[in-house]
């Protein structure tokens, strides 16, 4: 009899749940049922979202968030998106891909190296892509006019 009931109770908890059990990203893909306007990989929180291979990061998308670069103040980084190696921070305080710390501009590339350059940065190099690597910077964007 109590396995019965146990049977029934687990038979009523995956039909109400079964509207949750595509609440979560796949791993071999979403497609069934169909992905729709609202459904999203990603957070729903003022978080960082990381993503790595073979367990090292190698993406990193901000949230709402402020920090320097070169020393030259706190910046609003919203949104800057840094893709390559994480590497020692450019103030020599941590890794790049700690919090409150990343990408320089809207797109950032860290390549090799052992170091990611800040020097030569400047807080009009947002919207473009730098290039880091080696201890050496670049950077490809606007020169915002004001």
């Amino acid at each position: 009899m109590k396995t019965i009931k146990h049977a029934i109770f687990l038979g009523l908890f995956l039909i109400l749940t079964k509207s949750n059990l595509y609440a979560q990203w796949q791993v071999n893909g979403n497609g069934t049922p169909a992905i729709g306007p609202t459904q999203f990989l990603g957070t729903i929180n003022n978080e960082f979202l990381r993503i790595r291979t073979n367990n090292q990061f190698r993406m990193k998308i901000n949230p709402t968030i402020n920090y320097q670069v070169n020393l030259l103040g706190l910046q609003p980084r919203d949104g800057f998106t840094l893709i390559g190696r994480n590497t020692s921070n450019g103030g020599g305080t941590g890794m790049i891909y700690d919090n409150n710390w990343g990408a320089y501009s809207l797109l950032h590339l860290n390549g090799e190296g052992t170091f990611v350059e800040e020097w030569g940065y400047r807080n009009w190099m947002q919207t473009g892509i730098t290039l880091t690597g080696n201890r050496d910077l670049s950077y490809i964007g606007l020169n915002k006019l004001t």
